[in-house]
């Protein structure tokens, strides 16, 4: 016997199946072509900046003894 959930389920990938069928129009995938070497060209969109500044934020914070580092 099959249950409810069963043919929830059933229906669910018979509809998703129809839906893969018909946006593919039921063509085979085609294997990429991988044989043209093309160069890609990647850009540096982090360029290393000249010297590291201070950190300002943690000498106005206190320290253990309730002092700040000015």
């Amino acid at each position: 016997m099959i249950t409810h959930i069963s043919a929830v389920y059933f229906f669910l990938g018979f509809v998703a199946a129809l839906v893969v069928v018909e946006l593919t129009d039921g063509k085979p995938a085609k294997k990429a072509d991988h044989s043209s070497n093309r160069g890609i060209e990647i850009s540096n969109p982090y360029p290393i900046q000249d010297t590291p500044q201070q950190d300002t934020f943690n000498s106005q914070r206190p320290n253990n003894n309730g002092e700040r580092n000015d």
